[in-house]
């Protein structure tokens, strides 16, 4: 990394920032953050962190309201869904829907030699919202940083937007402000 590609970076919105844990949103292989995409937004979500830290919350923020949200616990990712974000709902209920995807193996937590390994969970999305919408995915763990050089320290990633062309006229149609009256 030299600082003229750190600035291209910066400059083009393609930066993800964090304590602890990588993400990624990709499609096709290469990476959408800070990227212009087409609805239906179709990506792997991707979380890489040393086994050493614990991540175990994510979440897909759409213009500004979390749109989706993963508990990660071993074996299974939970995920909830607000009725507004337009995932199918797996239950009756109009304005909530869950899911449960199984990752085969636990993912590692020893710190013992030759036990710990990079932990990396890969979520398949397909979402599409109803208007142009920007998307930000953050990771969080709710149990800090067990590390020695910062115990108990924040663990927080997020990315920069990716930018949802929904109605598809091929440019990005940001969302209107709240209304405010003026006294």
């Amino acid at each position: 990394m030299t600082p003229k590609a750190l600035k291209q970076a910066l400059r083009a919105h393609r930066v993800v920032a964090g304590s602890g844990p990588y993400l990624s949103l990709t499609r096709n292989g290469r990476s959408i953050v800070g990227a212009q995409v087409d609805s239906p937004l179709e990506a792997r979500l991707a979380i890489q962190a040393p086994c050493w830290i614990s991540v175990d919350r994510l979440a897909l923020v759409a213009n500004g309201r979390v749109a989706r949200r993963w508990t990660i616990s071993g074996r299974r990712v939970e995920a909830t869904c607000d009725g507004t974000c337009g995932l199918e709902a797996s239950s009756p209920s109009p304005t909530r829907s869950r899911g449960t995807l199984d990752l085969g193996n636990p993912i590692p937590r020893a710190m013992e030699p030759g036990t710990c390994h990079t932990q990396k969970i890969e979520i398949p999305l397909r979402w599409q919202p109803k208007k142009d919408t920007w998307v930000v995915l953050v990771a969080w763990s709710t149990k800090g940083n067990p590390s020695l050089a910062r115990p108990g320290g924040l663990v927080l990633s997020f990315t920069n937007p990716v930018w949802i062309d929904a109605n598809g006229n091929g440019r990005f149609d940001p969302p209107s402000l709240p209304r405010y009256p003026l006294r």
